[in-house]
């Protein structure tokens, strides 16, 4: 590279375009950790998690995020924070609005969060026994929340706050003694959530952040399994970039707090996936960047790994279920019409609670009943085995 070519190289590095910062993110993302800072003070609770993203047990891309995961000794709350102004209200179906406008959330995102906590953390031997999970909606921002705002049919073991007060009442409200877990089981659910990582991001120059999944692909080798965060520098200053050409430096911090240097070809490139079913994979060369975050080491399947060893009925093969078995702390799934309750058995095997066995008082209030993400015992009623796969039915029991 020629100093004329240098030259131009560096006039398009110092007028390079980057991304506005989304200011709405920034306070989105401030008012969930003043909020984590809050309840790490109350007295009942052991941790808070912010931002984590929650699989299905048997692992894949597909994750759902949660603001915060509040750890108790007899339960665990996933919260959803809210930073709205103005007026607040909820649609009929159950959806979020600020000034009007469908912010496209309701609580089905946390029952779906739910569903994938309590089946990941029976697949790799947590049973929750009476300890619950909770569902919370904190409306943190300004606004004023009208009549409208409710918890629906999630009657139980599901709250709104939208101040402290209510925010602390809404953590500390009793559940008796029988679900206090024990020390081994709190610190395997520990070791759950440090697992399940958060978002990647990239952080350009100006400070502006983009989070979502980063390719594997594009970035160079062994950096996500043996790093946590990359800063990038240009070691030369304008005159030596000019007659020299520039230098990248990476400056990396691994997992365990370690640190390493090397240095980086200019011209690597990033791409990172955007959230949500609209995504864009986003291209950028490092040059552009101050750094990388990456917000796990890797995705996991967690019918490959224990984190305790306790007896649990659930963890069977789907060939292994017989008719007459007990399940304890199965998910409910699904509500279908026509057809029943879907539960989980384990990290991959559903049964039915078919329609024609549910007394018709309960099926009426199937939305409050059969809630998603609810756990119950259930009992094998039969197993039947179709085009090769075994169809289980089940019951559930008191």
């Amino acid at each position: 590279m020629g100093w004329l070519k240098n030259y131009r190289w560096l006039k398009s590095y110092q007028n390079a375009q980057f991304p506005k910062k989304d200011h709405a993110k920034v306070s989105a993302t401030k008012a969930e950790k003043k909020a984590m800072r809050y309840i790490k003070k109350l007295d009942n609770v052991l941790e808070v998690y912010h931002a984590t993203r929650l699989q299905h047990a048997s692992g894949g891309n597909s994750r759902r995020e949660v603001d915060l995961i509040a750890l108790l000794n007899d339960r665990i709350i996933l919260i959803e924070v809210k930073n709205y102004s103005g007026e607040i209200s909820m649609d009929e179906n159950g959806f979020l609005h600020e000034n009007g406008k469908n912010r496209n959330w309701s609580f089905n995102k946390l029952s779906d969060a739910a569903t994938r906590l309590a089946t990941s953390l029976m697949t790799v031997g947590i049973n929750l026994g009476q300890a619950e999970i909770h569902s919370l909606l904190y409306l943190a921002g300004s606004g004023k929340k009208d009549n409208t705002v409710t918890v629906g049919n999630n009657l139980t073991k599901t709250f709104i706050a939208d101040s402290n007060t209510s925010l602390k009442k809404a953590i500390n409200s009793p559940l008796g003694t029988n679900g206090k877990m024990s020390k081994k089981k709190i610190t395997a659910i520990r070791r759950f959530f440090e697992m399940c990582g958060t978002w990647d991001e990239i952080e350009y120059l100006n400070e502006s952040l983009i989070e979502g999944d980063m390719i594997d692909a594009t970035i160079p080798n062994n950096w996500r399994t043996n790093y946590q965060s990359v800063k990038f520098e240009n070691l030369r200053g304008q005159i030596g970039t000019i007659f020299l050409g520039p230098k990248f430096s990476a400056s990396a911090k691994g997992w365990k707090d370690e640190h390493a240097e090397f240095e980086i070809n200019h011209d690597t490139t990033i791409e990172i996936r955007t959230p949500g079913v609209n995504f864009q994979n986003i291209s950028e060369v490092i040059t552009k960047l101050k750094g990388i975050n990456f917000g796990y080491k890797e995705l996991h399947n967690w019918t490959e790994i224990k984190l305790l060893d306790e007896p649990i009925d659930t963890i069977k093969t789907p060939n292994e279920f017989k008719k007459g078995d007990v399940i304890k702390n199965a998910t409910i799934v699904n509500v279908v019409e026509n057809l029943g309750v879907f539960i989980r058995l384990n990290a991959n095997k559903d049964g039915l609670f078919h329609i024609s066995k549910i007394p018709n008082l309960s099926w009426d209030q199937r939305d409050f009943i059969f809630r998603k993400g609810i756990q119950v015992d259930v009992k094998v009623t039969n197993v039947t085995k179709k085009k090769g796969q075994n169809k289980i039915s089940v019951e559930i029991i008191d």
